[in-house]
């Protein structure tokens, strides 16, 4: 309500400002009772320190996912990870090829723009910005379809991104990569998470891509299938916490609006 109040009375278009007085005069409702302020403050003052230390659990996931996939694949120029499975340790190392010999394109029935995107609907859509989706479309000739899971490459931005399902591709500027069958697609996405290629400016990247050396083990051995169940039951944990965080905030905005009064009172 104070930002609401002051914006409203404020001066200039590229930097607004705020009325001295105008802030001076706005009016503050307070219980006259202490205990009541101290019971409020405490209570939001909780909510804040378990939102605080989810988020610190939500970064602890995040940074063991980074650490245990810098040990399950290989690094840069090596062929062997530091870490294997123990039914795998003895399998030797692993083969490398061109990302270019691991994954065929795909091309989409359309590209639907940005102002086609809804925020609801039956199919996601998928474009090279950093969230996984983007929007929502019920336009069933823009779907792509095929035997899914693909790996979606953000030509400009080198996102990488996993689509489980039949989508849209949003605007231009990705690629849709789809693995040959000696690679699984939820590991070679893993492993480009864990080795990305480096963004040079706002170009297209895939035919740098294209030349990148995956290594990965022999997928009738089950070893990326191994890798690829243990990183994904951490995203899903990791997805879990995040949710738990936006619902301890929603819960907590809900209980300020409840626990203050609102300018018709």
């Amino acid at each position: 309500h104070f930002i609401t109040h002051i914006m409203g009375g404020a001066k200039g278009v590229k930097m607004p400002r705020g009325d001295l007085e105008q802030i001076q005069n706005f009016q503050v409702p307070v219980p006259p009772n202490l205990n009541e302020q101290q019971k409020i403050a405490d209570c939001l003052s909780s909510l804040d320190h378990l939102i605080r230390a989810e988020a610190s659990r939500l970064e602890a996931l995040k940074d063991h996912k980074k650490g245990l996939m810098q040990q399950l694949f290989p690094r840069e120029g090596e062929t062997t990870p530091r870490l294997r499975f123990p039914e795998f340790r003895d399998a030797g190392p692993w083969e490398v090829k061109r990302l270019g010999k691991l994954v065929r394109t795909v091309t989409p029935p359309a590209k639907l723009q940005t102002s086609e995107y809804l925020p609801s609907g039956q199919f996601p859509i998928i474009d090279q910005s950093p969230s996984d989706i983007c929007g929502w479309t019920n336009d069933e000739t823009a779907v792509v379809q095929g035997d899914f899971p693909f790996v979606v490459f953000g030509d400009h931005t080198c996102t990488v991104k996993l689509a489980v399902g039949p989508f849209a591709q949003g605007a231009d500027g990705i690629k849709i990569l789809a693995p040959t069958p000696e690679i699984d697609a939820r590991f070679l996405f893993l492993a480009l998470q864990a080795d990305p290629i480096e963004q040079k400016g706002y170009k297209r990247h895939f035919s740098t891509l294209k030349e990148k050396l995956i290594p990965f083990p022999q997928k009738d051995t089950g070893e990326q299938q191994k890798i690829a169940d243990c990183l994904s039951s951490l995203d899903d944990l990791i997805r879990a916490q995040g949710e738990k965080i936006k619902a301890l905030k929603q819960h907590k905005k809900g209980l300020m609006q409840q626990i203050f009064p609102n300018d018709e009172l």
